[in-house]
């Protein structure tokens, strides 16, 4: 019945928990297993140096700056990603964990380094890769703070156009 399972992972409990069914959902229905991890858009600028730069396409420092770029802008080093390419999707430490966890499973995974908001992406990869199903961790948010702002959770299953297992 499900042939293709995406997990949403991010290191929390709940998704621990949502991986754990999904490493059982797997084995009786000999499903294959993609762990999506999604990067928000704002954390993708990592660095601490608080060193300013300054933009341009051609890729020379000058005091206080560097140029990459069509335009000249000024930002702040803070905002240089300093992240690997996504084709080494596998080698990000979030996914080197799943691996340890998963250590002598004989389930086939793939892995998916995405970007941007959670809820987009995770609907959009489930739904261009054919899945049969998302299994997602419940953040477990209550009272006003759920009302307010909802759960990503919650927020895939209304958008999703598949099932979706919502784990706690």
């Amino acid at each position: 019945m499900y042939n293709k399972v995406v997990v949403a992972y991010d290191g929390s409990e709940g998704s621990e928990k949502a991986l754990t069914h999904a490493v059982e959902l797997s084995r009786t229905q000999q499903s294959q297993i993609s762990v999506v991890f999604v990067e928000k858009e704002k954390d993708k600028y990592k660095n601490n140096t608080g060193f300013n730069m300054t933009m341009r396409n051609d890729m020379t420092l000058e005091e206080g700056g560097a140029y990459v770029g069509g335009s000249e802008e000024r930002i702040n080093e803070k905002e240089v990603v300093q992240s690997e390419p996504r084709a080494y999707a596998g080698n990000h430490p979030i996914f080197l964990e799943v691996k340890r966890k998963l250590e002598g499973e004989q389930i086939p995974i793939q892995y998916e380094w995405l970007e941007g908001d959670p809820v987009n992406q995770l609907c959009n990869f489930a739904s261009t890769h054919e899945a049969d199903l998302i299994v997602i961790g419940s953040r477990g948010h209550s009272g006003i703070k759920k009302f307010v702002i909802g759960s990503v959770s919650e927020k895939v299953a209304k958008g999703s156009d598949i099932p979706v297992l919502i784990v706690k």
